[in-house]
């Protein structure tokens, strides 16, 4: 199951009443029939509705990092459904989330990894 199946997948369980009987049902049917434990599609749905409609936009780390790193966001990348395609974003100085426009053709996360680490206008690190 490739990243658009699972994506239309976990937004149609997202609409789903977990809080009835019926709602619950149809949770677990979507989850056996897409081959997806509960506990994995409930993941990929917390996933879904803390990023909003669509996108990544953190990394969580299992060990402790030292004191001396800092982690802050710098960069979103968003799959919209109406064209398919991966976008890059750009955290501004004021905070608030800019498009990123790529020197090459960005279709994959890959592809918008590849942005990121070029970074041909500055954007992500100076």
């Amino acid at each position: 199951m490739g990243y658009s199946d699972k994506y239309s997948l976990v937004k149609k369980a997202a609409k789903i009443d977990l809080d009835t009987d019926r709602g619950y049902v149809e949770f677990l049917k979507i989850a056996k029939e897409s081959g997806l434990t509960k506990e994995r599609l409930e993941y990929y749905t917390n996933a879904y509705e803390a990023s909003g409609e669509s996108g990544l936009r953190a990394l969580s780390y299992r060990k402790r990092m030292p004191e001396d790193i800092r982690c802050s966001e710098f960069c979103q990348m968003r799959y919209a459904d109406f064209d398919n395609r991966w976008h890059l974003y750009w955290k501004r100085k004021t905070g608030k989330w800019g498009p990123y426009v790529p020197k090459k053709t960005v279709y994959t996360i890959s592809d918008c990894l590849r942005e990121v680490d070029e970074d041909g206008w500055g954007c992500f690190w100076g």
